[in-house]
């Protein structure tokens, strides 16, 4: 197999892990320690930022910059690549590239929450901490998707990688996904399919939910009925056993099925 030019120092991955989450999950904010000497050498390595202050139209055309300078199937494919090797930072960006793709170019219309009514984003964001966001992203291939902050930086390390191609493995992972998709009882909700995934690839519960979220969030789990909710799921809260897959949405992200 190809090596991964994009895979994280393993020395910056530690030091960014260990400032949010310990064995016993988050760590307060008010007990993370962190050496200036550890940050610098996880910015070095691309794992942490600086706060970043960006006004919506910067981010914006930022956003859409990155779109079209990423092909879907640099996307599709890093998302393939994630399904047996368990990057999930390579997974979340497919999401961010379709999500992103949709808002297409705009201008800052504000709602009464003092948001854009388009993309979410305020008029101006002020020292935005990234580097949990990158957390989120590698520990469960991200939490927020359709966040602009999180589709920017989600969008600019799928730009930078070069994650190896996706194997025969790969794409077997992918049908089997398809094929419990598939089959799920017509009640079922998004949660009770993240039980059903689990004999379908290497992962947690967490990172199986989200694997859900990203495949709605692409349209690859399309909600018939958009009333509808479940729980924690955001994007695919509204998805049931009865509404399987988008034949039309897998084609176009990753080919033709054999």
């Amino acid at each position: 197999m190809a090596k991964d030019g994009s895979a994280p120092d393993a020395r910056a991955k530690k030091i960014l892990f260990d400032t949010f989450w310990s064995s016993k999950g988050w760590i307060d904010q008010g007990a993370r320690h962190l050496s200036e000497a550890d940050r610098e050498y996880a910015k070095r390595h691309g794992m942490m930022f600086d706060p970043l202050t960006i006004g919506h139209d910067a981010l914006a055309a930022e956003t859409r910059r990155l779109v079209e300078s990423i092909e879907l199937a640099k996307a599709s494919a890093a998302f393939l690549a994630s399904l047996t090797s368990r990057r999930l930072d390579l997974r979340s960006g497919l999401a961010s590239y379709v999500l992103a793709s949709a808002a297409g170019p705009h201008d800052y219309v504000g709602n009464a929450f003092g948001t854009c009514v388009t993309c979410g984003a305020r008029r101006e964001h002020r020292d935005e901490d990234l580097d949990v966001l990158n957390f989120e992203r590698h520990k469960w291939g991200g939490v927020r998707h359709g966040d602009p902050l999180y589709m920017l930086l989600d969008l600019s390390e799928l730009a930078r990688a070069e994650p190896a191609p996706p194997t025969d493995d790969d794409r077997a992972t992918l049908e089997k996904i398809l094929e419990i998709v598939a089959s799920s009882p017509p009640r079922d909700t998004p949660g009770k399919l993240s039980k059903r995934l689990a004999d379908a690839l290497p992962s947690s519960k967490p990172e199986r939910d989200v694997l859900i979220e990203i495949l709605a969030a692409a349209g690859v789990l399309a909600p018939s009925d958009p009333s509808l909710g479940s729980g924690e799921f955001v994007h695919a809260g509204a998805w049931r056993g009865a509404d399987g897959y988008s034949q039309t949405a897998v084609a176009r992200l990753f080919g033709p099925r054999a």
